[in-house]
């Protein structure tokens, strides 16, 4: 499994001078020695990368430093939206809550983060349909060819709109085949 970017609390420098970290609802985990920083305080909010397999959490370090810019505008770097081609028919990622019952699993889960086909750009906001893995309650439909979406075959596509805040939208996947763009799009 590959790693991620992770929020949690500091709490130390223990008598022993070992730290720990807790990402939000999860347990405290002893830092290592090698990935201490001598500027960290207590109860402070420091991101982490870290790596989840069967159950086990592994505190990998800080998040990589950024690249410096290789392009300056008025003398700060230049960062491209990640973006620029957004049109309807385009698919990415969003956190998308939940409209009917709270999650089975967690009741406390107001939201998913699902994939979404944006349906309407607009300046700081999207309208998007959330794909699910099975038919919702018959809200939804299957994709005719899900791959150029980057979706799987089992994909269905929800009836229902939900607007998204444009900078909330994110890594996009794919964008729909013509067969689809003509009825998700409608």
């Amino acid at each position: 499994m590959g790693t991620r970017l992770e929020k949690g609390v500091l709490s130390g420098p223990g008598p022993d001078g070992t730290w720990h970290w807790r990402p939000a609802g999860g347990e405290s985990l002893p830092v290592p020695e090698h990935l201490l920083d001598p500027e960290w305080v207590n109860a402070a909010t420091v991101e982490m990368q870290v790596r989840r397999k069967g159950g086990k959490t592994d505190l990998l370090g800080p998040p990589d430093p950024e690249p410096d810019a290789l392009l300056l505008v008025d003398g700060k770097p230049y960062v491209a939206p990640d973006n620029i081609d957004l049109e309807p028919g385009a698919v990415g990622w969003a956190v998308i809550p939940f409209d009917g019952p709270l999650d089975r699993v967690d009741p406390t889960r107001a939201s998913k983060r699902r994939p979404v086909v944006v349906t309407q750009v607009h300046g700081d906001y999207v309208v998007v349909r959330p794909a699910f893995s099975a038919n919702a309650e018959g809200r939804c439909r299957r994709l005719h060819d899900p791959g150029p979406a980057g979706l799987t075959d089992n994909s269905v596509i929800g009836d229902d709109e939900v607007v998204v805040n444009r900078h909330d939208l994110g890594k996009l996947t794919g964008t729909l085949a013509e067969i689809d763009r003509r009825w998700v799009l409608q």
